[in-house]
């Protein structure tokens, strides 16, 4: 059964909002990692929330990281990662902590290495603390400075939810990352390059909610209204900013990958953590 997208998007930013109570809470990260994995593992039982044509593989690649839940500041976002044989990570750590909890299909291994500085430009080495099987249900916490990497092996899409500290794409960070668990130098990475694609939406996904209202359509550029309703939008973000909708409904963006993505980041910085992009299921064929 697939949900419509104002269910799943109640059920995503619930949940996120439990994940920022919790981080911004009292007690100790590790004790509050564990409590964000509870509430991550119950959104994740929830399978009908997660159907796997809203992250499509793009063409070349083995899976992707897609946006769910982001706030104004940047902290405590959720993210959906698709992936298959092929999607891996040499070891790296993140600007906070990271939590990984398996949704449907198979697992998607960790291991955890801790950072030790060592004389020379870049020299360092890491020692390994655990090695982590995550399936569905099961969960793994990176806790701050820890560096992991990651390993799928799947011919079926692995979905698992993730959710950080502080968003992958937040800039002014620039993190270490090794060639391999025995590399004795690192590189760096700096944040702000990566830009994950938005979570897709069809036409059976935010019909009955268009018509409603309990979702909007904002039309970029010299898009068309795919179907009707209350709630439509154009010209951009600014004219979504300048209604009275309440900023907890899901928005829906018309309009190319890069159009779209510029205009959620654009509302997520005003408070609007429920973006969207819309895809004919052609086009999302298309591109299978």
């Amino acid at each position: 059964m697939t949900l419509s997208l104002k269910e799943r998007a109640k059920a995503y930013l619930e949940t996120a909002d439990q994940v920022r109570a919790i981080d911004s809470g009292p007690g100790a990260e590790a004790d509050k990692l564990a409590r964000i994995e509870q509430a991550l593992i119950k959104l994740a039982g929830r399978t009908e929330l997660f159907p796997v044509h809203a992250f499509p593989r793009a063409e070349g690649t083995p899976g992707g990281l897609f946006r769910l839940v982001e706030y104004a500041d940047q902290r405590d976002a959720v993210y959906l990662s698709l992936g298959f044989t092929g999607r891996s990570q040499t070891p790296h750590r993140h600007a906070s902590w990271a939590t990984v909890v398996g949704v449907t299909g198979g697992v998607e291994t960790n291991n955890l290495y801790d950072f030790h500085d060592e004389e020379g430009e870049n020299a360092a080495r890491l020692t390994h603390r655990e090695r982590v099987v995550v399936g569905p249900g099961e969960a793994v916490s990176v806790g701050t400075g820890v560096f992991h990497t990651i390993d799928v092996v799947s011919d079926e899409p692995v979905l698992h939810l993730h959710a950080y500290g502080l968003t992958v794409d937040k800039p002014g960070f620039d993190l270490p990352i090794f060639a391999s668990p025995d590399a004795r130098t690192y590189a760096t990475r700096s944040t702000g390059g990566f830009r994950p694609p938005l979570s897709i939406v069809t036409d059976s996904d935010i019909r009955a909610d268009l018509a409603s209202g309990d979702a909007a359509l904002l039309l970029l550029g010299d898009a068309q209204p795919p179907l009707g309703g209350p709630n439509i939008f154009r010209g951009g973000p600014e004219a979504l900013l300048a209604s009275t909708l309440d900023p907890s409904t899901p928005v829906v963006v018309v309009g190319s990958d890069a159009a779209a993505l510029d205009a959620a980041v654009q509302l997520y910085a005003a408070g609007w953590p429920l973006v969207f992009q819309y895809a004919a299921v052609n086009e999302l064929r298309a591109a299978a």
